[in-house]
């Protein structure tokens, strides 16, 4: 997979949200995590990626414009996962997967789709879930449905909003380590929009920080969050240090501006 953003704009009527967000092609098999404060873009965005947002600009996926792709062809080849949860309905999870996965290959033979479900049951380790409802599973257990709804379709290219704001720690990194395995196997991309500064930092290969509508950097963690950039995209003072491995991580000191939010 090759992506690249080119002077993406995008807006709610006559409000602009983003203007001329710009994103170099990366490495394919890369994670990208999207930061920024609350009400920056991020969810506009990869929303606008996904093709449920109107925007000006380019979004090249493998050289082509995403927007001029069959509305089939774009759901193959793109995935996304929205910030809010799956409905607590009367589905099994096992069903709620099988649906999603029927939605962009309805001709797949039974055997098939049901050797993919089981499948992505077992990359996130979930298969105990398999045969409940929707509606008697907790928040973070529904969001690993909603993740495993969005595997399970193999795509070239994902865009998660929030993948792990319902889970622990553990379901956290075991989430990573899926999402970059299979981008990895796919060599595909994967843009996660994230509250988590540290968590995108230890896990990211780059960070795209927006603030002021603007794509304020872009680049490997320890380049793109910086003491200053902290300081435009969130309002506070702070640092950015480093573990005894090497990993980037920040300290956040001071609220400089009380009215972000």
């Amino acid at each position: 997979m090759k992506l690249i953003l080119k002077n993406l704009s995008l807006g709610y009527g006559k409000k602009t949200i983003l203007q001329d967000i710009s994103c170099p092609e990366v490495t394919p098999g890369s994670l990208i995590g999207v930061l920024g404060a609350n009400g920056v873009g991020k969810s506009s965005l990869l929303r606008s990626i996904a093709g449920f947002q109107d925007y000006n600009g380019e979004v090249l996926a493998n050289g082509q414009a995403l927007q001029a792709l069959p509305q089939k062809k774009r759901s193959q080849l793109v995935s996304y996962l929205p910030q809010t949860l799956p409905q607590p309905t009367s589905l099994t999870a096992y069903e709620a997967v099988i649906s999603a996965i029927r939605a962009v290959r309805e001709f797949a033979p039974n055997a098939e789709i049901n050797r993919l479900t089981e499948h992505v049951f077992d990359q996130l380790a979930i298969r105990h879930l398999a045969f409940q409802s929707l509606a008697s599973m907790s928040g973070g257990q529904r969001q690993l449905i909603g993740l495993a709804q969005v595997l399970v379709r193999k795509p070239e290219l994902l865009l998660l909003d929030e993948p792990t704001s319902a889970l622990d720690l553990k379901w956290q990194m075991s989430v990573f380590e899926v999402v970059r395995n299979m981008i990895s196997e796919r060599q595909g991309i994967c843009l996660m929009a994230i509250h988590d500064i540290n968590l995108a930092m230890r896990q990211c290969d780059y960070i795209l920080l927006l603030a002021d509508g603007q794509c304020l950097s872009f680049g490997a963690p320890k380049e793109a969050m910086t003491a200053a950039h902290l300081e435009k995209a969130y309002g506070v003072s702070g640092r950015v240090e480093f573990c005894s491995q090497g990993t980037p991580y920040v300290i956040a000191d001071t609220i400089l501006h009380k009215n972000l939010v």
